[in-house]
């Protein structure tokens, strides 16, 4: 009814309207019409008398060069040079758009010297001339010679005078040979004038001998051309000028050159900001420019004339139109409102009570709806409170949506493929699961977009992309109609699905939007927390880094594997897995490229394994591996080699190579332990021999083994108690200089002075050290005590040259090692200059660049560098041009026999001769007899160290042997 009466209001009104603005409409048309016919005729009258004035212009200054060519005619041709001018200056100033008259002389070879010498009388030193490439010349020797002999004005083009135009291009000798084999005058086409360098035409009229009527072109003498000369731009800008006409047009000439159509003349109308008119003036008049177009013929040379001119704003030219179209519109807007107000008002203030009585029900239905919306509520965030199972919770979900829609039933789709909807038709139920892996992979396609969006977005992008992704399946099972809604987490993240199902056309309001919404919500608040949960206990049964089970876990599944093993009477192994330099990848590359690394070694220990195999990560780069139900032990150890070779694989990290490698230690039930402690332990102590037989491979447990772990930890306990009460001292021995024979420097070696065992070498407990991580305490602590005896030995006299001082592979690898030495020596307060530091070629060849850039900054504290051990790696001398170093020491393996070997000796005379020639000191190591001295001293080795000269001395004992040496010295 509302509908009804609301039509019987408008259709009189619209009625009304719809007459006034035809109309309106047919009035305005016409007027248009008569306006642009006005418009379009005035601007055609102009331009014609354009075209006009241009067109006589062009067929006036022909008959100016029939006139020329009739004083010749008149005087046979004899017409002297004053004449010529006297003749043309009249015709110039009466027609200025022509821009100069010429006569070319055809002048023979057989009259040239003749006529040259006419000319020298006028123009001393006269020669005809030709120009060729640019380049003016007098003319070669032709059968005949075009010769431009007189020409006006002569002030302007005087440079003319002498030239062959016969060799000035093919335009001109065509339009030339036309006019002499027609007897008419002809046109050259548009082309670039000789002399005045503008664009513009030639008319070329022959001349000749007089002959009686009746004679024949082909038999007439012809003895030259009148030449009339056209600058275009300038000739027509003066005709225009001299007609006055049309100075507003804009006007484009045309005209043919050799290689098609050109623009000979434009006007220049000054630039006029031209705004766009109004949309609805554009729909309302043509505002395209005025155009006019003439094509015309000068002696069979086609010529084109293009005119325009804008046209003028509407407001300007098209007064009566708008006005008609003004006013039938207020007519009309008027006459319409006038019948709308006069049909509505009696009804206004019915409408007005309906209204207010609709919107009073409305509120109370929403109240209604509101109150049962929250008990809805309440009800299941109780059961979340209380942990009710999963089910029962979106059981209660889907029954609150179905009620607020009352025309379906609902179906909830989780992200991991799951369906439940205890009211959906078993048929379509059926369907839905039956292609759950297909629904699976299409929710999680709808992930990347839906999380991708802020939540409104997101519910009103999904509703379209579900039904698209489910049409097909409804059908068969007579559902018409669904809808969906996103179910969103707090950080956007997408949880699953709500759709509701009908077998009628979904009629969705406002009201169950809001209540999908809310369905949505607390589906998504249901599905957090159980998230939130398993991930709690994902977190505290796993490592968070690789995925793999942490020791908690494993120990728990090793124990229900130890269960079945007792049960079944099977076997079953722990390999305890520990990786080898992971510590240096850590120190070098940071802990970033250590998470890299360990992502990369845990793929490929898995994929050594098979399903039923158990890999776990006990912290740090330690792992557990457990395998049930072997063959036998030849398994275990083939599946311990497949992981030692996976793990000696390079690595990429950070653009460099990383080698590692992997120590593994096994323990197998029952033989090995029947508990989770003892197997653990037994398979760590397997490890830690694997390691301390050079790491890289596997062992398997033995007894003996245990007595190892225990001297390890007394070994590590024994280490960190030397630190704490100062048994970690510098012994130093001298290097002697070869030639002289004196103490020139010293090297600082650092020994274990135990309590209760003595003296401890460096080999026995250095490599151990840098396997528990104290080696880079125990390098500071030799580079502090030798900075003090430095001082000692200074402030008794004794010059000790420099004191060398070995850095381990840690240190070298450290960032803060510059900073930290600086500290040391200047709390010293000796002089850098008087250290040295020694690192091997290993060190230095692992990873190059970044050993170059601290070598310079131990260079720029003033420390010197040597290359220990040199020739014992894999380096070369060339290699060793990019190192910033001093020195190098020839490893003690080359002078044991260097006395005795001859390849020995031949390889130490290769490496002393090589490194005098980079400029580097040498220093040999382990000299112990006179023989090998003498073999160094012939070669020219600098330096020589060993006990043949001293052993490794205390410091007081050094300054004894350094004092008596000086004594002798004096």
């Amino acid at each position: 009814m509302p509908s009804i009466a609301r039509l019987s209001l408008t259709v009189p009104a619209l009625l009304v309207c719809v007459i006034g603005l035809l109309a309106t409409a047919t009035l305005f048309n016409w007027v248009v019409q008569w306006e642009t016919s006005a418009e379009q005729n005035s601007f055609s009258r102009q331009a014609e008398a354009v075209s006009v004035a241009i067109e006589n212009n062009l067929h006036g200054a022909l008959e100016d060069l029939r006139l020329l060519a009739d004083l010749f005619d008149a005087r046979d041709g004899n017409v002297s040079r004053e004449e010529f001018r006297l003749f043309t200056a009249p015709l110039l100033k009466r027609a200025p758009f022509v821009q100069g008259f010429a006569f070319h002389r055809i002048v023979l070879e057989s009259e040239r010297a003749a006529f040259e010498k006419a000319r020298n009388k006028e123009f001393p030193g006269f020669r005809i001339l030709q120009i060729q490439g640019g380049i003016e010349s007098v003319a070669d020797s032709r059968a005949f010679y075009r010769v431009i002999d007189f020409i006006e004005p002569l002030d302007v083009m005087a440079s003319a005078i002498g030239h062959d135009a016969h060799v000035l291009g093919s335009t001109f000798t065509v339009a030339a040979f036309n006019a002499q084999t027609t007897g008419q005058p002809q046109a050259t086409p548009l082309l670039t004038l000789p002399y005045i360098k503008q664009s513009g035409f030639l008319i070329f009229l022959p001349l000749y001998r007089a002959a009686p009527p009746g004679t024949a072109v082909a038999d007439k003498k012809h003895y030259g051309f009148a030449v009339a000369i056209f600058a275009v731009a300038e000739s027509i800008s003066k005709s225009l000028a001299s007609s006055g006409v049309a100075t507003h047009l804009n006007l484009k000439l045309y005209g043919k050159d050799a290689k098609g159509w050109v623009e000979a003349y434009a006007t220049r109308q000054p630039t006029v900001e031209r705004h766009a008119p109004l949309p609805v003036v554009g729909h309302l008049y043509d505002m395209t420019d005025l155009q006019y177009a003439k094509d015309f013929n000068l002696l069979n040379t086609p010529w084109q004339l293009r005119l325009s001119m804008p046209r003028p704003p509407p407001l300007k030219e098209h007064i009566a139109s708008l006005l008609t179209l003004l006013i039938g519109l207020i007519v009309t807007a008027g006459f319409s409102i006038y019948t709308f107000a006069a049909l509505s008002s009696s009804r206004r203030i019915r409408n007005l009570v309906d209204q207010r009585t609709s919107e009073l029900n409305s509120a109370n239905a929403l109240l209604k709806h509101d109150v049962a919306t929250r008990e809805a509520h309440n009800r299941i965030l109780h059961m979340i409170a209380s942990g009710a199972p999963l089910s029962d919770i979106l059981d209660g979900i889907l029954l609150f949506s179905e009620r607020a829609f009352s025309q379906g039933s609902c179906l909830v789709i989780l992200a991991d493929g799951s369906v439940r909807g205890p009211r959906v038709p078993a048929d379509f139920l059926a369907a839905v699961s039956a292609r759950s892996a297909q629904l699976s992979a299409m929710l999680h396609a709808e992930q990347s977009w839906v999380s991708a969006m802020s939540a409104p977005h997101a519910r009103a992008a999904h509703a379209g992309q579900a039904e698209m992704s489910w049409r097909g399946l409804q059908f068969p099972v007579g559902i018409r109609s669904m809808a969906s809604w996103p179910m969103l987490g707090k950080s956007g993240d997408w949880l699953g699905s709500l759709m509701m199902l009908s077998r009628d056309v979904l009629s969705v309001s406002h009201e169950s939007r809001k209540a999908m919404r809310t369905s949505t919500d607390l589906a998504g608040i249901l599905i957090e927390s159980r998230r939130a949960e398993e991930y709690a206990h994902h977190l505290a049964h796993h490592d968070e880094l690789t995925g793999l089970p942490n020791r908690l876990m494993f120990s728990q599944l090793l124990h229900m594997a130890l269960g079945r093993a007792q049960r079944n009477g099977k076997s079953l192994a722990v390999l305890f897995l520990d990786l080898d330099r992971f510590k240096h990848v850590n120190d070098s590359f940071g802990h970033n490229a250590g998470d890299q690394l360990l992502r990369s070694i845990t793929m490929s220990f898995r994929s050594c394994l098979r399903d039923p195999d158990t890999v776990a990560r006990i912290g740090g780069d330690e792992f557990i591996l457990m395998l049930e139900d072997y063959a036998d032990l030849r398994h275990v150890g083939e599946i311990a080699e497949r992981l030692v070779h996976e793990a000696s694989k390079p690595v990429e990290i950070a653009g460099q190579q990383c080698h590692v490698g992997v120590s593994i230690g096994i323990a197998t039930y029952p033989a090995d332990g029947d508990d989770v402690d003892t197997l653990l332990k037994n398979a760590d102590s397997a490890m830690y021999r694997a390691k301390s037989i050079g790491r890289g491979n596997y062992q398997f447990y033995s007894p003996e083994m245990n007595t190892h772990t225990l001297n390890r930890l007394a070994l590590e306990s024994g280490l960190r108690r030397a630190l704490d009460q100062h048994e970690i001292v510098v012994h130093y021995q001298p290097k002697i200089s070869v030639s002289s024979g004196r103490i020139v420097g010293l090297e600082a070696l650092v020994r274990w002075q135990h309590r209760e065992q003595g003296l401890i070498l460096p080999n026995e407990f250095i490599p151990f050290a840098e396997e528990i991580g104290l080696i880079s305490t125990i390098g500071m602590r030799v580079l502090r005590s030798a900075c003090i005896d430095m001082a000692r030995l200074r402030e008794v006299g004794i010059d000790y040259g420099r004191v060398a001082i070995n850095l381990s592979g840690v240190q070298f690898t450290d960032r803060h090692l510059v900073d930290e030495v600086r500290d040391v020596i200047a709390a010293a307060g000796i002089q850098a200059r008087e250290l040295e530091f020694e690192v091997t070629e290993s060190m230095v060849m692992q990873d190059r660049d970044r050993a170059i850039e601290l070598m310079h900054g131990i260079r720029n504290l003033g420390i010197t560098l040597a290359i220990d051990d040199f020739g014992t790696g894999y380096s070369s001398l060339a290699s060793l041009k990019r190192f910033p170093v001093n020195s190098l020491k020839i490893d003690r393996s080359f002078i044991v026999d260097i006395d005795a070997d001859a390849n020995g000796v031949g390889i130490v005379h290769a490496i002393i001769a090589m490194a005098h020639t980079l400029d580097l000191k040498v220093i040999a190591e382990g000299v112990e007899s006179v023989a090998q001295l003498d073999v160094l001293r012939r070669f020219g080795c600098d330096e020589y160290q060993g006990f043949y000269f001293s052993e490794a001395l205390s410091a007081t004992d050094l300054i004894a042997l350094m004092t008596r040496q000086r004594e002798l010295t004096l």
